[in-house]
């Protein structure tokens, strides 16, 4: 059995309804809850039984889901999407700082600070200058993002980021388990921000640093599905400023091929939705799931399973 989480806020990109379509194609038991209103600890789980879904950054739904992750992680006994690791940085840009600085991976300087002394003391000691990015702890789509030209523009408390300058653009590049595939999104008019402006350039190319980077990231601390924003720094090197697990979904259906991180390749792959990669993987990962999904008694018979390897043209 696998539980869906019906994520029926955000629109248009309702992830639940990809999910559902892929699990009907594959012919698995699952049932639709919605964990903002339904405690977890009633949920009757049983062997191989998971859990998929979209958790996203309204309040209601952090404030909710947040003090509970790691418990409900536990009730199904890992076989959750997204992950633990995956979920824990979500919508908290100082936890994602913190773990950029900590596998020393290239991000532009940063600091949090709670007041204005804390700020003058960060921007000498840093050496850094104004005009400055400074961002409150959340936020999608470049809101509470600004670009402060004195000490009180900045949020307090709050982060205070070094400011790349000269990009019209931001590279927004997912990872899907070994896949990497992404697209640029131009600034909104007269701004400095590209997040949210729904813009966006699909490229017949992707930075191989770029590749890399974010792939190395995604790896080495076991993020299922992770979304990076990274722009170049005054010295004209790729870095880090974000990421998330959440996204519009069909921004990254359109990309037209992904990178594989493993082997380099190139692999075609307009119309496949990040939902059937990522489930895709969740199967393989867990494949009791799939097998007793197919054969649970508590929502009927099932049959056999499609994948999407007849999607993918090799180039």
């Amino acid at each position: 059995m696998i539980f869906l989480h019906k994520d029926r806020r955000y629109q248009p990109d309702q992830w639940y309804r990809r999910f559902e379509h892929q699990l009907r194609a594959r012919r698995l038991s699952y049932k639709k809850i919605d964990l903002l209103r339904r405690d977890f600890r009633n949920l009757r789980v049983e062997e191989g039984d998971a859990l998929i879904g979209r958790f996203g950054h309204a309040t209601s739904d952090l404030n909710k889901m947040k003090p509970i992750y790691h418990d409900l992680a536990l009730h199904f006994e890992d076989r959750i999407f997204p992950g633990e690791k995956t979920y824990q940085i979500y919508d908290n840009k100082w936890k994602q700082l913190s773990l950029l600085f900590s596998g020393n991976y290239s991000t532009p300087k940063a600091a949090w600070v709670s007041t204005p002394e804390e700020v003058e003391k960060v921007i000498a000691e840093q050496g850094l200058g104004f005009p400055i990015v400074t961002k409150k702890n959340w936020g999608a789509g470049s809101t509470n993002v600004r670009l402060a030209h004195a000490i009180e523009d900045v949020y307090l408390p709050g982060i205070i980021q070094e400011f790349c300058p000269n990009n019209d653009r931001d590279l927004r590049l997912t990872v899907i388990g070994h896949r990497v595939m992404g697209y640029q999104r131009l600034n909104f008019p007269n701004d400095f921000r590209a997040s949210g402006s729904g813009n966006l350039v699909y490229p017949n190319h992707l930075p191989q640093e770029c590749v890399e980077l974010v792939y190395r990231i995604s790896k080495e601390h076991s993020f299922e599905s992770m979304a990076y924003d990274l722009v170049k720094d005054e010295m004209g090197s790729w870095v880090v400023l974000e990421m998330s697990y959440a996204y519009v979904d069909h921004y990254v259906r359109d990309c037209p091929f992904f990178i594989d991180g493993e082997t380099g390749q190139r692999v075609e792959k307009i119309g496949v939705y990040p939902q059937d990669l990522i489930l895709e993987d969740f199967l393989q990962k867990y494949p009791l799931v799939e097998s007793l999904s197919k054969n649970s008694k508590r929502w009927g018979s099932r049959f056999s399973k499609s994948t999407l390897t007849n999607l993918f043209q090799v180039t």
